[in-house]
């Protein structure tokens, strides 16, 4: 089951030429910067926009093809943009409800009060649009969107132009829907922290093309992509709680048969989470540090090396299974005789809980 896409779109200068196949399951990030085409990627696989040429076909079913358009109203899609775009002449019952009237399904995959509680709007029904926060009314947006059952959801930013207090509210909402409806969903940002806490697969968009196309974890932690060439660069690494340390406030992340402790939040045992460690907070050492005051210190194996700017090396680390990234200078790098397959630990600094 998937999407796929191999076709090109022209309007004036600027050409999309798109070749790939997204899963049609969990959520596919899509990145990259302003004007790199993104959003005319969403608009193509909806049918907003015209294909030049080529084919889009989902589950095997064509959507464009020959120059032949499946209309948008059959393609079973869900869309959220930037704006919540409500109706301001209904209130939010009234807004799910005209969700709901556009299903084309008799029955209904996603529930009306299960997706009201997943988005926690069940307070906002009776009250009319006008008295929504950004955050509140974007919420009511996804929900709408959903209620229309479609089998794929595409959401071209829809936190761009919300406060951080909105985002804060809206990403946990989110991760809730992607563990618990089984929605295929493809997410545009340009914020490459956002599309770390919800993506499975990523595409990098670089000028009208794709530029890379693999999973979440191996492209944050490729030193050739060009996330890696951001100061913040990051990678993120999925684990399982193992231990919960209440004297110490510690939780205690295992993966591959490592460990990493981190400041406990409100964790349980065998819950996975999702960790984010970025490059300037790793630290290399060719033996093991004797009385540190960094809890993690992980033994790893250099796998990549690639020159930075201002005299820096990014190095790529493996870590079991998973990797990490590490940004030295260059007179370290000599100093240590770094070189491919070295064998070596790495002192993490900082980790953030993504998810």
């Amino acid at each position: 089951m998937s999407l796929n896409l191999d076709f090109s779109f022209q309007r004036d200068s600027f050409s999309l030429q798109v070749a790939t196949q997204i899963k049609t399951e969990g959520v596919t990030g899509i990145y990259g910067p302003s004007g790199c085409g993104k959003t005319t990627l969403l608009k193509c696989i909806a049918g907003l926009e015209p294909v030049s040429q080529g084919e889009i076909l989902f589950n095997q079913q064509p959507w464009t093809k020959n120059k032949r358009s499946l209309p948008i109203e059959k393609r079973s899609i869900g869309f959220v943009f930037q704006e919540a775009s409500l109706f301001p002449h209904l209130n939010i019952q009234q807004n799910l409800d005209y969700g709901l009237s556009r299903s084309r399904k008799k029955a209904q995959q996603f529930k009306f009060d299960d997706v009201v509680s997943l988005l926690g709007i069940g307070e906002l029904l009776h009250r009319e649009t006008a008295f929504l926060s950004g955050g509140e009314k974007q919420r009511v947006a996804i929900a709408r969107a959903i209620l229309s059952q479609p089998q794929l959801l595409l959401m071209d930013e829809p936190m761009a132009s919300l406060d951080q207090k909105s985002k804060s509210e809206i990403l946990p909402c989110l991760k809730k829907l992607h563990k618990a409806l089984n929605l295929p969903v493809i997410y545009v940002s340009h914020s490459a922290e956002e599309i770390a806490r919800l993506a499975d697969e990523l595409i990098i968009m670089q000028k009208g093309r794709v530029k890379a196309h693999d999973s979440l974890v191996q492209l944050l932690s490729d030193i050739s992509s060009p996330l890696s060439e951001q100061d913040q660069c990051f990678v993120v690494l999925d684990c399982v709680v193992s231990q919960i340390n209440k004297n110490f406030h510690l939780a205690s992340l295992a993966f591959d048969n490592q460990q990493l402790k981190i400041p406990m939040s409100d964790f349980k045992a065998g819950q996975k989470v999702r960790v984010s460690i970025h490059a300037k907070d790793v630290s290399l050492c060719l033996s093991p540090p004797q009385d540190s005051s960094i809890l993690n210190i992980l033994p790893v194996t250099i796998v990549a090396m690639q020159p930075d700017n201002a005299g820096q090396v990014l190095v790529r680390l493996q870590a079991g299974q998973q990797f990490l990234l590490a940004r030295i200078s260059e007179y370290s790098c000599q100093q240590m005789s770094l070189t491919d397959g070295l064998n070596l630990y790495a002192q993490i600094k900082a980790i953030a809980l993504v998810s």
